[in-house]
């Protein structure tokens, strides 16, 4: 709607013809610009909040990659995710308090631009925890599973914290 039909279908071919030689691919749509930031924003503010959530992927990976933790992910894990073929989301989420788990893991997985990305399905996950040393293990496991209830059975899900 934010060009028109026949631009729309031009980007849904691009991406499409994008997907068949890239291992993962982040889409970032318009239209979820206006429901997020509403009608009165700014459009250099609504570009630059598309523009932030590839930043964020990217930093994140550099992140999780680069700063030890708990349980570790390398650079391999990150490949071996990133390597199941289709599109991408990240998602992010901090709470505290009662439930905080099992809310972080629902918050980052319904990422607000990322709206309408088929989780279902999802043949790879990486799953980056950062908490206080407070964090019980049966948190993690909370984490874990409303995680895997998105993806295939066969999924390959790897958990860094």
């Amino acid at each position: 709607e934010f060009e028109g039909g026949k631009r729309m279908r031009i980007a849904e071919t691009g991406t499409a013809q994008l997907e068949e030689h890239v291992d993962s691919l982040i889409v970032v749509l318009n239209e979820r610009l206006f429901a997020v930031m509403g009608d009165d924003a700014e459009m250099e503010k609504c570009f630059q909040c598309a523009d932030d959530v590839l930043h964020n992927a990217v930093a994140g990976i550099a992140e999780i990659i680069n700063v030890e933790g708990l349980v570790n992910v390398d650079f391999e894990d990150v490949k071996t995710v990133m390597g199941e073929q289709g599109k991408a989301m990240m998602g992010t989420a901090m709470v505290s308090g009662i439930d905080r788990a099992r809310l972080a893991a629902e918050q980052a997985i319904a990422s607000p631009l990322l709206e309408g990305v088929d989780l279902s399905g999802a043949r790879g996950v990486l799953v980056n925890i950062t908490a206080s040393r407070t964090l019980r293990l049966a948190e993690t496991r909370e984490v874990m599973n409303a995680i895997k209830h998105y993806a295939a059975n066969d999924a390959t899900v790897i958990l860094g914290a």
